[in-house]
């Protein structure tokens, strides 16, 4: 597999952007718009990492190298953690909270596996009727709960617009966005961090319809070994996003070292979300285990500076290191 090196570019805060998204699954840009965004703020390199599909590899790489852009062909994985959640908290520790979704990032990945292809196309299959069950739930609740909006009336979504619009992958994201659509003229500055929450509130109740997914439903201990198989290199991603801050001991004592043992590859260090006091924890942990670090800024739409191109990432020895590990496994 080969991973191409950029041409010199005007450096950003991190030349080398390891995780992003397209519209091929919940960000907003084509994958041409999001590679032209990058030659413009001048990244060197980048890997998009769609949520549990593989994009097309080779057209991506040919319009990356026209661009003078390395990139990294990449996906990200959706795991849940909720085993080990349970376990830590048998040993007296009250972490019931803890977000129980946990991704994997694996680079070099293989476009042509077909247990990833076929895994995929069930997870997107089960992730439209997750979307059906979502507007339900929805349907329940009242427009006087978003805020900003003072009328009392059922909130009213079409599933099966959502869906035709979407494409291929459909999530929370395209409902929150046609919450906006529906109801924004009703709270002019509404955004969507002021919805959020009330979709959040319905999504536990609708992920009963995701039960069996060969991704949500996949043991994140048992998803590193299959991870091996998929790609050259597993990482796991932002280990404080999604409200997991001051979950240092979880990952230092119980998670990271049953993780390593598995063969996890490395941590994603340098992310938005991530805290300096976190940052030097995540130096510690990958000095400890032995562990490469990554990082990237999760972008998935313009206009988002908190996770725009560049503010997360690796510099150029972190690029080399991941493509050397990439190009001996490949």
């Amino acid at each position: 597999m080969t991973v191409r090196e950029p041409a010199a570019r005007r450096r950003r805060p991190y030349p080398y952007d390891l995780h992003m998204h397209s519209d091929l699954s919940d960000g907003a840009l084509p994958w041409p718009d999001l590679l032209e965004l990058c030659a413009e703020v001048g990244l060197q390199g980048l890997a998009i990492t769609e949520h549990n599909l593989v994009g097309p590899v080779e057209d991506i790489a040919a319009a990356a190298d026209d661009l003078g852009l390395g990139y990294i062909p990449a996906v990200e994985i959706k795991t849940t953690c909720a085993a080990q959640i349970e376990a830590y908290g048998r040993l007296g520790h009250d972490i019931h909270h803890l977000f129980p979704v946990q991704e994997l990032l694996i680079y070099g990945v293989d476009p042509l596996n077909e247990d990833l292809a076929r895994r995929s196309r069930t997870h997107l299959q089960g992730k439209r009727q997750y979307v059906r069950e979502l507007c339900r739930l929805l349907a329940r609740r009242s427009t006087a709960e978003l805020p900003g909006v003072k009328t009392h009336a059922p909130l009213e979504l079409d599933p099966e617009a959502i869906i035709s619009a979407a494409g291929a992958y459909v999530g929370s994201t395209h409902v929150l966005q046609a919450l906006l659509e529906r109801y924004g003229h009703l709270a002019p500055g509404l955004t969507k961090a002021e919805v959020k929450p009330l979709v959040l509130s319905q999504q536990p109740a609708a992920a009963a319809a995701l039960e069996g997914d060969p991704f949500f439903g996949l043991d994140l201990l048992d998803a590193v070994p299959l991870a091996r198989r998929w790609g050259a290199v597993v990482v796991l991603a932002h280990p404080f996003a999604a409200s997991r801050h001051g979950m240092e001991a979880f990952y230092r004592d119980h998670l990271l070292p049953a993780l390593v043992d598995r063969g996890l590859d490395g941590i994603e260090h340098a992310y938005p979300e991530h805290t300096p006091a976190e940052l030097t924890f995540l130096d510690e942990m990958s000095r400890r285990f032995g562990l490469l670090r990554t990082g990237g800024s999760d972008f998935h739409r313009k206009g988002d500076s908190h996770f725009a191109p560049g503010r997360g990432g690796v510099f150029r020895e972190g690029w080399r290191q991941l493509r050397r590990l990439v190009q001996r496994r490949g």
